[in-house]
């Protein structure tokens, strides 16, 4: 062997959720990437590694972080789209992300930190690694059903997790059922 690249994406490439669409969109590019350069490179023997973490407390999920850019979609939003979500959404959007962040987010990174180790020393590293409880007993499983399922999986999940509902929508669930 030559050399190795080392590339870190996330488990939400497996079963992507709402509210993670441009994070998500940027892993699955990321995913795909590698995948590609990792045939186009093995030939002249560089081994090209996934490192695809479950839901870790990084910098990234610095809690006033997130809540500021909730703000600031949500200020910069037309008042059609407001009137859309209900203006009380903001506020059940902020304990959603609080409570989640309480709930979700592995403290421990050092598993993060072994795959790294793992996948620079070893001598035969594994080519995808998928690391944390939630990507290995949710994500993983979750991502080989057919997708109906996983959006009744998701929107299940979401539901135990008191995640807010745009009004709009459930409007139109009750003139659904009124017809």
């Amino acid at each position: 062997m030559i050399g190795r690249i080392v590339m870190c994406s996330s488990s939400v490439t497996l079963v992507c959720a709402p509210g993670f669409g441009p994070y998500c969109s940027s892993k699955c590019a990321l995913q795909g990437y590698t995948d590609v350069i990792r045939h186009e490179l093995g030939s002249y023997g560089v081994q090209v590694i996934t490192i695809s973490p479950g839901s870790f407390l990084t910098g990234m999920q610095e809690i006033q972080g997130l809540k500021s850019m909730i703000d600031t979609v949500w200020y910069r939003s037309s008042e059609d789209l407001l009137d859309e979500y209900g203006h009380n959404y903001l506020t059940k959007a902020k304990v959603f992300v609080h409570n989640l962040h309480a709930q979700i987010l592995s403290k421990d990174t050092t598993w993060v930190i072994n795959s790294y180790y793992e996948a620079i020393v070893a001598r035969r590293p594994k080519l995808s690694n998928i690391i944390g409880w939630d990507a290995k007993l949710l994500f993983y499983p979750v991502s080989w059903l057919p997708p109906f399922m996983q959006l009744q999986i998701v929107k299940f999940i979401l539901y135990l997790l008191d995640a807010p509902i745009p009004v709009a929508t459930m409007r139109k669930k009750k003139s659904l059922k009124s017809n």
